[in-house]
């Protein structure tokens, strides 16, 4: 288990995470250029760079759990289900 995934509650009600995602932390699938995760992140890429070049910077190294309040700062809970496979602090 990756040091990042003992911040994950599992547990919580807000977690949409399956066992499945979860198991891929720190596979970079991102990064293997074969995979279809990293072509539509090229793809992502390509289609910003030939549209406002130079305007937007590419991050594919952060760390991979975030809070719900970084992902959705409203005070609704009901927000915090419609997001699809963030992981919850």
């Amino acid at each position: 288990m990756l040091a990042c995934c003992a911040d994950v509650l599992t547990s919580h009600p807000f977690n949409n995470v399956t066992e499945n995602i979860f198991a891929k932390i720190g596979a970079n699938l991102h990064r293997r250029p074969d995979h279809p995760i990293c072509i539509i992140k090229e793809a992502i890429y390509a289609f910003f760079d030939e549209r406002h070049p130079g305007v937007f910077n590419k991050l594919d190294d952060l760390y991979p759990v975030v809070t719900a309040k970084a992902v959705c700062p409203s005070p609704t809970p009901l927000r915090h289900l419609l997001i699809s496979y963030a992981l919850l602090l």
